[in-house]
């Protein structure tokens, strides 16, 4: 179909139409750049037409434009129109995402039933809740982790923090950190995962180095100049091997950030006083396994 036949098609679109136009035209993924890009210049039951074709494509274009028109300046119900693509979505992305959850559920071992029930519990849908309501399980932590999305559910994020930093926990640790991990990206999520970071406790430092080190979901930005300081004190500090290499991770990764060179520097401090070693035989060959994790870092 050429440009100007597929505007003209466009042109002639009214409200009782956009449906029925935005499923034929979502049909043609080669067309979708010409129209994302005439966007701008078209009238409002148009671009309506326009973000509706995200509803039936894969599109990534469509997906940012509608992502995009649903924080721009544009009239308030074109906004909102946005806002109801999103919306239905997000709805679609978790009812597909549940279903198949469901479908392999019974099939998986206990540490793959856990995940899949923290990934339930983060949809917070009421779908969800009665497929968590069904789970059993000779497991007590899989029937746990059950009971804890239930309670994101009911609750959100905000309940599973407040048992998280409950002085007497209804629920374990472990159980509540799948659910924090697996709601990612998620604000509060993020921010209680920052402040694990100046734990003590080796099993938290553990965790949460490992999220911040693996989790693509996990923002980068949230890595700001204390959190660097931190990220040094726990690579000098007394802990175990797998904590300081994390750290030694993370930090290698951040000298190659813009503003960050400065960190090199202090990197290169810490190799060189050796500081990042522990003492004691027992750890000789540990501390020979960081030496060389900080050379590939530092080049040197």
């Amino acid at each position: 179909m050429g440009n100007e036949v597929l505007l003209e098609v466009l042109s002639n679109v009214t409200t009782d139409t956009v449906d029925d136009v935005a499923r034929e035209l979502a049909k043609r993924e080669e067309d979708i750049t010409v129209l994302v890009d005439h966007f701008p210049s078209m009238s409002n039951v148009e671009k309506m037409t326009i973000l509706s074709m995200s509803l039936y494509s894969k599109s990534k274009k469509l997906r940012e434009l509608v992502e995009d028109v649903a924080t721009s300046d544009e009239i308030f119900y074109l906004k909102d129109y946005a806002q109801g693509v999103m919306d239905k979505l997000d709805k679609e992305k978790k009812e597909v995402l549940l279903n198949n959850i469901i479908k392999r559920f019974n099939r998986q071992e206990d540490s793959a039933q856990i995940v899949d029930l923290a990934v339930a519990g983060s949809l917070e849908s009421e779908e969800a809740i009665s497929f968590l309501e069904s789970v059993k399980s000779n497991n007590k932590d899989v029937v746990e982790q059950a009971q804890i999305g239930i309670l994101q559910i009911r609750d959100g994020i905000r309940g599973i923090l407040e048992d998280y930093n409950a002085p007497n926990r209804k629920f374990s640790i472990r159980g509540l950190r799948e659910a924090l991990y697996n709601s990612l990206p998620n604000h509060d999520a993020e921010e209680q995962i920052l402040r694990d970071l100046f734990s003590s406790d080796e099993e938290t430092l553990v965790d949460t180095t490992r999220i911040i080190l693996y989790e693509p979901a996990f923002p980068r930005v949230k890595i700001n100049e204390t959190l660097l300081q931190r990220l040094v004190e726990i690579l000098e500090g007394n802990f175990n091997h797998e904590i300081k290499e994390n750290a030694a991770s993370i930090l290698g990764r951040e000298t190659k950030r813009k503003g960050n060179k400065h960190l090199k520097q202090e990197l290169i401090r810490v190799y060189e006083s050796g500081s990042y070693k522990k003492k004691g035989l027992m750890n000789v060959l540990k501390n020979k396994e960081l030496t060389e994790t900080l050379r590939d870092i530092l080049k040197v």
